[in-house]
């Protein structure tokens, strides 16, 4: 909105507003700034994540909220803080294991491109500030410039573009987070997806 705030509507197949007036939820009654939202449905929820400006001394932190189909909210009205790195921005969300959801987002600075898992009651699953997929500075995503393929088993790979200039950047990579927090490496990553090379005399 206007004000920077995070709307959500339900608009039903005949084209009517699901909710009472106005017709939306405020999912952030926080007086700070939400910017930038991604949002998914998942588990009979919709999940939404937003850049958030409080306090205005980290610069850019990120906070996320869960409404269901009547409009109720999940969690308090001021969101659940996802990560309190400085200049965090352009969060996504994806699907994971046992009804939760991974959310991935770049830095502006040296702390790189990362992913932290937050389950159904709002608590995280991996350590503060997520985990690193990659922190070399002209590798990491270039702003909302990556894309997210959920998996069965409740892991979530990344693909993006690197932000840097050449040879170092201007390049497509590719991590994989298991749903446990660990970074699958790209020499095992054809392995545990069922694929192997004959004859391999190396």
């Amino acid at each position: 909105s206007d004000a920077d705030d995070p709307l959500v509507s339900k608009v039903l197949p005949s084209g009517a507003l699901g909710w009472a007036a106005p017709g939306y939820v405020n999912l952030c009654t926080n007086p700070s700034h939400q910017t930038g939202p991604d949002a998914l449905w998942h588990n009979n929820a919709l999940w939404m994540v937003w850049n958030d400006d409080r306090p205005s001394a980290l610069g850019t932190a990120q906070y996320m909220q869960k409404i269901d189909a009547a409009g109720t909210l999940a969690w308090p009205a001021a969101g659940a803080l996802v990560n309190s790195l400085p200049g965090v921005t352009n969060p996504k969300l994806a699907p994971s294991d046992n009804g939760a959801v991974m959310a991935f987002y770049a830095t502006s600075n040296s702390q790189g491109f990362r992913a932290q898992k937050i389950r159904p009651d709002a608590s995280l699953a991996f350590p503060v500030n997520g985990v690193v997929l990659h922190n070399v500075m002209d590798d990491r995503p270039n702003g909302p410039d990556f894309a997210l393929v959920a998996q069965p088993n409740g892991s979530v790979q990344a693909y993006w573009a690197s932000a840097g200039g050449a040879p170092t950047g201007q390049d497509i990579c590719a991590g994989r987070m298991q749903s446990s927090g660990t970074l699958l490496g790209t020499e095992r990553a054809a392995e545990a997806l069922g694929f192997d090379v004959y004859p391999n005399p190396a």
